[in-house]
């Protein structure tokens, strides 16, 4: 019987196909209409003859260029307060490094690293609006853009980005350098284990096995859907991803539901997974595995150790490492016989798993656990990992 007719109360309405890239949109520094030989719009930011730099710039840096209007008094997009903020995009840091023409990995590596907005947005191309909430495309602030894409098993230029991750894919990714971070195009590569829905759809796909596999998303979210960069990272409450008062420039939780450091709640429902303030969530069963709500689950630290990051779910999931929660390829761990990569089960106290399948239990070996000792829990549905 379907899991949905179990059920005593409606679900929510499915999320529907995924949106598809916003359409083109005009340049926003021009009026919102075509540039013309003969528009006034240049004089905004360039000066012929008291120009402050050798791109004609009005102010002496880029970011003061940009943030004489971007700052609340002359656009609608207020950011100087985001570039502010103790974990941000530092494009206050370097001066004179930029080159309009830089697409080459040396430009973005020691000594030459560095970001500045036009890394990020093309002031001559870009159009008002934002990505649509539940895809991966670029919205039209990024619009003209050049990034980095994957090629087969490389990564190479792409002149105009149509995805959000391709403009990241620049600075985070071993085409150039990833500084202090990861190489999250390796780790967003759709060949993983288990990868979060970057590049393509994730791999947890049951299909007829949970046909009620959609609810446990928070609308417009779905199996099918896949995210930008910017649904998890900046601030809470605002566009793009220029600063954060959270490490790793993440969001908060913007349901209002639960913890405010779980942004996981975003996107997978709470009352499918639970915490420790709802501890017998009313979708439970939609899940694969009824995930234990009890105060020692939705803790960081303890005896067994401590999770860096501050979010209870990645105590099983994603924890293990920096950058361990985008993607991984982790293989079987000191216990168990399923792979930490497969459903990302490479979180920060886990040690092993055994995955429920063909009717059996299933078993999980944690460091939370008396001893690391083994624990068993049974499938809803049967689906193997």
């Amino acid at each position: 019987m379907p899991l949905v007719e179990l059920l005593d109360f409606p679900l929510p309405e499915p999320a529907g196909a995924p949106p598809g890239p916003p359409p083109p949109g005009p340049p926003a520094h021009n009026g919102s209409t075509p540039y013309s030989p003969t528009t006034d719009s240049c004089a905004g930011c360039h000066r012929a003859h008291a120009a402050q730099d050798s791109y004609l710039n009005s102010r002496g840096t880029e970011e003061g260029l940009c943030l004489m209007c971007h700052d609340g008094t002359g656009a609608h997009t207020n950011v100087a307060d985001e570039f502010q903020l103790p974990y941000r995009h530092p494009v206050e840091e370097t001066q004179g490094i930029h080159r309009a023409e830089e697409i080459h990995p040396d430009r973005f590596q020691p000594p030459n690293r560095h970001v500045e907005c036009v890394d990020c947005h093309n002031p001559h191309e870009l159009a008002s609006g934002g990505h649509p909430q539940g895809a991966n495309y670029a919205g039209n602030t990024l619009q003209g853009t050049w990034g980095i894409r994957r090629d087969g098993q490389g990564l190479s230029p792409v002149l105009a980005v149509l995805y959000e991750y391709e403009l990241c894919y620049k600075c985070h990714s071993s085409w150039s350098s990833v500084g202090s971070g990861t190489d999250v195009a390796a780790e967003f590569n759709p060949a993983n284990l288990s990868h979060h829905a970057v590049e393509a759809p994730g791999r947890n796909q049951p299909g007829s096995a949970n046909p009620s596999f959609d609810s446990t998303f928070v609308p417009p979210w779905s199996a099918a859907s896949t995210l930008a960069c910017s649904d998890c990272h900046g601030e809470t409450g605002t566009p793009g991803v220029h600063g954060s008062t959270r490490p790793w420039l993440l969001r908060g939780n913007e349901t209002g539901q639960g913890s405010p450091e779980v942004l996981c709640y975003n996107c997978h429902r709470r009352e499918v997974y639970g915490d420790v303030d709802l501890p017998d969530p009313p979708y439970q069963d939609l899940s694969r595995f009824r995930h234990p709500g009890e105060e020692d689950h939705t803790q960081t630290q303890g005896p067994w150790g401590t999770n860096p990051w501050g979010i209870w779910c990645m105590n099983c999931h994603g924890g293990d490492t920096l950058g361990g929660i985008h993607g991984t390829n982790a293989g079987v761990g000191p216990y168990g016989e399923t792979p930490l990569g497969a459903r990302m089960m490479n979180g920060a106290f886990v040690q092993g798993w055994t995955a429920a399948s063909g009717g059996r239990m299933g078993s999980c070996w944690a460091t939370c656990h008396q001893g690391g000792g083994r624990k068993h829990y049974r499938a809803n549905y049967d689906y193997p990992p």
